[in-house]
């Protein structure tokens, strides 16, 4: 569907915090990220199918997601 949220594996977080997957998302006002649960839905040719869990506009990180903690500070590349 044209409102699917996709996002690429190298985004996917996983953990026994959250259980399944989880997304880090970045927080435009102070640069902070914060994991956040998300649904999968499917897996298509572009990437995975987020059903529940992130909005439309938000900043996801899609590299380097072993290596955050939360609250940390970073620098947006943005494409």
């Amino acid at each position: 569907l044209a409102s699917d949220l996709v996002v690429p594996a190298t985004a996917l977080a996983s953990g026994t915090e959250y259980g399944a997957a989880a997304l880090w998302i970045v927080d435009p006002d102070s640069n902070t990220v914060s994991r956040r649960p998300v649904t999968i839905e499917s897996l298509s040719s572009t990437g995975y199918i987020v059903s529940n869990g992130i909005e439309r506009g938000e900043i996801v990180v899609t590299a380097g997601v072993s290596f955050l903690r939360e609250g940390q500070v970073v620098v947006p590349q943005l494409q």
